[in-house]
């Protein structure tokens, strides 16, 4: 039987553009045996309502944070299979079959390379970088899936980070079982926040914290710099 794939979207201040993105993520699904999964982290604006009003969604409240908001609904997804999926990402065209066959031939978790709606040299450059087999160097936005059974033994995603929880729970799932992949498929990520910040500026940021976090930087020390160093609409709690 096909293993049912449990989309796993946290959101938050998403309601300019959740329900454009959601007809486009499904535009891109075989359409079958699936369901998609809203965790709102408590939006001042109209997410959560928004997102109420089509049927087919499963929408939740949980505290803010992606960690807690993917691991709010986590333990109870009725799929074999989790897909995490950032609210402005978009997945390539069958990727729920990607990920299905991916699973079939022995892959237990993996992700996707990534690609910018900007076309930009510079950001060309950088998401080159999603193409490296290093388990330390992943990026949230390559939408990690991953087999419910291995997800939960592992401790699901750490609720104390604020950053850096896509990159942490990787490396603990390659420490758990070796078996990983990059598809060869690109998923679309909104370049919102280099266009706020700077093409070059930001790759810059990230990859400073990135290695503060690497030499063991405390996660509150991550996400002071963080708002003081990118502006966004997402305010990060500790």
């Amino acid at each position: 039987m096909m293993k049912k794939i449990s989309i796993i979207i946290p959101v938050y201040n998403e309601s300019d553009s959740l329900i454009q993105n959601i007809k486009k993520i499904r535009a891109q699904m075989s359409g079958e045996n699936y369901e998609i999964i809203i965790v709102d982290g408590g939006s001042s604006d109209n997410t959560f309502h928004i997102a109420q009003q089509d049927k087919d969604l499963l929408v939740i409240p949980a505290d803010k944070g992606r960690a807690k908001q993917m691991n709010a609904w986590a333990q109870i997804a009725s799929g074999e299979i989790l897909y995490f999926l950032h609210a402005d990402t978009i997945p390539p065209a069958m990727f729920d079959s990607l990920i299905r066959e991916s699973v079939i031939s022995g892959y237990s978790f993996g992700c996707f390379r990534v690609t910018f709606d900007r076309n930009h040299r510079f950001l060309h450059l950088w998401w080159r970088l999603s193409w490296l087999k290093v388990k330390r160097v992943r990026f949230g936005d390559q939408s990690l899936f991953v087999e419910k059974n291995l997800f939960f033994s592992v401790g699901w995603f750490d609720n104390t980070m604020s950053l850096e929880e896509d990159n942490e729970i990787y490396y603990r799932l390659s420490q758990k079982d070796s078996k990983r992949t990059i598809i060869k498929a690109y998923v679309i990520t909104s370049a919102r926040k280099y266009r706020q910040n700077g093409v070059f500026r930001l790759p810059i940021v990230y990859a400073s914290l990135h290695i503060l976090y690497l030499c063991g930087a405390s996660t509150p020390l991550l996400a002071k710099l963080y708002r003081k160093c990118i502006h966004h609409q997402e305010i990060i709690k500790e």
